[in-house]
């Protein structure tokens, strides 16, 4: 836990509304999420100014009309918010045309694709833009218009699976999914199944190693839905717990997509499956029992409740497979990393200290940037340490422990240790 006095809490008062986060790393020695996070507890906020310059004013002025908000925001190297948001401030319109060409652009992707391959299409043209001309048109993007196989889908499911279920099947938003079944007259038997996760609110091994991979991959919402979302490679690793779970349900697919983040930034997102499991009663116990508060990425949870050995072999299994990776380095050694970001280094330290009480295994823990590192470099270490994940038969990623088998290792004094732990073949 970080430990602030009374002149820090005072400069980061002081200043924090007036500089914010930045500027108060050079007046305060912590780091940019500890000042972020004391400045969410006490209350602080604060606003960055965007200022516009007299002549970059004028030049909203002058050409917004003719040019667009886009075209003018690519010119003044700024992002398209704040300058819809100058010109709101401003009160300027546009009398930007629509020519022909745009027009039948539109006409012929808009139906198909969206308003986002239209963005991408019509480059000085707004989002809003292109929706309001849409509406003109009396266009319908293909997300608003149901298919056959969509109504059947929603009239065999509706009335039992949970709606994170339902969202996630179909490519239609929450709104509009509940404008059709009013349209079809069905109605819900029950809001959302309260046995989906009982299984694995249970304390056994098992359960232990997909706590930890939930907490490397997972997500729990506070109304109790549970999503884990993997890489297309890892596809067959999340069926194991649907199958585990008893889930009469596919995994959802997401297919790799590019999108544009607020500052222009482009960005891929790689070709996923995803299981959304809602369980209103043990989804929220197993939250709680995991003491997951707030996003776990950068507040996380407390592992004192791993106080057995198997406990900790288990969980760390999950969550290195989640979060973690197994490289060669030559020959035949062999490293395990787990990067996080640096408000983990915490618990990375409580790894080290369990890997040290319960196995006798040297780790490294580090920290740089806004990351933490944890890592077993020995080769040695990782086959004593396989061989206790298979002695507890967890459903261990194949793809990364499979790597490890039994061999001669480059390691000194292995063979002092051979005889005592691998007298079963790993």
């Amino acid at each position: 836990m970080v430990i602030w006095n009374e002149s820090e809490i005072n400069i980061l008062i002081d200043n924090y509304p007036k500089i914010g986060p930045s500027k108060c790393m050079n007046l305060i020695n912590k780091k940019i999420y500890d000042i972020k996070n004391k400045a969410k507890e006490l209350d602080l906020k604060f606003k960055e100014k965007v200022i516009f310059s007299d002549d970059e004013v004028l030049f909203l002025k002058d050409n917004y009309g003719k040019l667009g908000g886009v075209e003018c925001g690519v010119i003044l190297n700024k992002p398209d918010y704040l300058i819809y948001k100058k010109i709101k401030e401003l009160g300027l319109k546009s009398d930007k045309i629509w020519s022909s060409d745009d027009i039948e652009l539109l006409n012929a992707y808009y139906p198909l694709h969206g308003v986002e391959y239209c963005f991408e299409l019509l480059k000085t043209r707004s989002r809003q833009s292109i929706i309001a001309k849409a509406c003109e048109l009396k266009l319908k993007a293909a997300s608003s218009i149901w298919k056959d196989d969509e109504v059947k889908f929603l009239l065999e499911n509706y009335e039992n699976e949970d709606m994170d279920f339902i969202v996630n099947s179909l490519p239609h938003n929450k709104s509009s999914i509940l404008a059709k079944v009013f349209n079809l007259g069905i109605k819900r038997k029950n809001t959302a199944k309260s046995t989906n996760l009982r299984k694995l609110f249970e304390d056994n091994n098992i359960n232990e190693y997909w706590y930890g991979f939930i907490m490397a991959d997972g997500h729990i919402r506070d109304e109790g839905s549970l999503s884990i979302s993997v890489s297309e490679i890892d596809k067959n690793h999340l069926e194991k717990l649907k199958n585990y779970l008893n889930l009469d349900r596919e995994l959802r697919y997401l297919k790799s997509h590019e999108f544009k983040s607020p500052n222009g930034k482009i960005y891929t997102a790689n070709t996923a499956y995803e299981l959304v499991v809602s369980d209103i009663k043990y989804g929220k116990l197993i939250k709680e029992k995991l003491c997951i508060v707030g996003q776990k990425t950068y507040i996380p949870p407390s592992l004192e409740r791993l106080k057995t050995k198997e406990q900790f072999i288990s969980f760390f299994c999950g969550f290195s497979d989640g979060d973690g990776s197994i490289n060669k380095r030559k020959g035949d050694l062999y490293t395990l990393r787990i990067q996080c970001h640096a408000s983990w280094v915490d618990n990375f330290y409580f790894f080290q200290s369990k890997f040290e009480e319960f196995l006798k295994i040297k780790t490294i823990v580090s920290v740089r940037d806004n990351a933490s590192f944890f890592s077993i470099n020995s080769t040695f270490d990782l086959m004593k340490l396989k061989k206790e994940i298979c002695a507890l038969n967890l459903p261990y990623l194949e793809r990364k422990w499979d790597k490890i088998i039994y061999r001669n290792p480059i390691e000194n004094n292995f063979h002092k240790y051979k005889e005592e732990y691998f007298n079963d073949k790993l």
